[in-house]
C-alpha cells in the first residue's frame, strides 16, 4: 500500500514538471514601474530598450530596422504591438503589468 502511494506521488510530480517555471518568477522587476521595456530577442535576451509612454497617443517604432521579440509593460497603460511598421499587421495587446517573453512575431511598431 505504501509503495503504491509513493509511486502515485512520484508519477504526479513527474507529470507536473513540464509546467513548472514556464514563465520567469517575475518579469515586472525586470522593467521599472512607469516604463515600457523591449528586448530584441526572445526570453529577455538581446538589446534592451526602455521607453516612457508619453501623455498622448501615437504609433512608435523601436528604431530604424529594429524589431523586438520580448516586451514588459509597466507603463500604466495598455500597449498594442504590431508585426509591421506604421502600426499595421498582426497585433497583440499587452496590458499594464503584463509581459510577453516571446511574441508570436518580430514586432516592428507599437502604440498606446
Amino acid at each position: 500500500m505504501r509503495k503504491s502511494s509513493l509511486l502515485l506521488v512520484g508519477a504526479a510530480l513527474v507529470a507536473a514538471l513540464p509546467f513548472v517555471a514556464v514563465q520567469p518568477a517575475s518579469a515586472a522587476p525586470v522593467c521599472a514601474k512607469g516604463k515600457l521595456c523591449t528586448w530584441t530577442g526572445a526570453n529577455f535576451s538581446g538589446t534592451r530598450h526602455d521607453r516612457t509612454t508619453s501623455a498622448g497617443h501615437g504609433c512608435f517604432a523601436p528604431g530604424v530596422g529594429t524589431s523586438f521579440r520580448t516586451i514588459s509593460n509597466q507603463s500604466g497603460r495598455a500597449v498594442t504591438v504590431y508585426s509591421d511598421t506604421g502600426c499595421y499587421g498582426s497585433t497583440v495587446v499587452i496590458k499594464n503589468g503584463q509581459y510577453s517573453e516571446s511574441l508570436p512575431f518580430a514586432a516592428k511598431s507599437l502604440s498606446w
